[in-house]
């Protein structure tokens, strides 16, 4: 069992995780970490010195759960003669979008990153991006996700000129 200051600093990490992929990094403050915590500042402080040690550890689990699992697949796929690769390459985006759903903080938090271009023009995420996250966060619907992996394959099947749709995905 973990002693009370690994559960304070899984406390922090658990609330710092929601709060970035819910408001992003800019939009969450130490004292909003603390208060989604349960804890005084202070105590907060104690553990990480300042948000950005609390984001970068984040970051780093983020990365540490899709190369878990993306590594060996790669491999796979790099070693994978011709008539397989195609195979090869749907396994691997069958295996990150599971990683997503069941992550589904991951794909929030890497979000969140790309529209920093233009950060000073604010409003167009809350315009134009944040209904669409809002929409898909969280599909669990088996039928939508059937239809986005179906896609998500005839995106790669014509992007890398793989041979053959896979017609169980259409």
């Amino acid at each position: 069992m973990g002693s009370p200051e690994d559960a304070g600093r899984e406390s922090i990490l658990r609330a710092a995780t929601r709060l970035f992929s819910a408001l992003s990094y800019d939009g969450t403050s130490m004292a909003h970490i603390a208060e989604a915590a349960g804890l005084d500042p202070s105590q907060v402080s104690a553990h990480f010195p300042d948000k950005h040690g609390i984001y970068l550890e984040i970051m780093g689990h983020c990365h540490r759960l899709i190369s878990e699992t993306m590594r060996p697949l790669a491999a796979a796929l790099r070693d994978a003669p011709p008539e397989r690769r195609a195979e090869a390459v749907h396994r691997l985006l069958d295996a990150y979008v599971d990683v997503c759903v069941e992550h589904p903080e991951v794909p929030a938090l890497w979000m969140h990153r790309w529209p920093a271009d233009a950060g000073d023009i604010r409003d167009v995420e809350s315009r134009h991006m944040q209904p669409l996250i809002e929409e898909t966060a969280g599909v669990t619907d088996p039928e939508q996700l059937r239809r986005f992996r179906a896609h998500l394959h005839l995106l790669f099947d014509r992007a890398l000129g793989l041979p053959g749709a896979r017609p169980e995905a259409l």
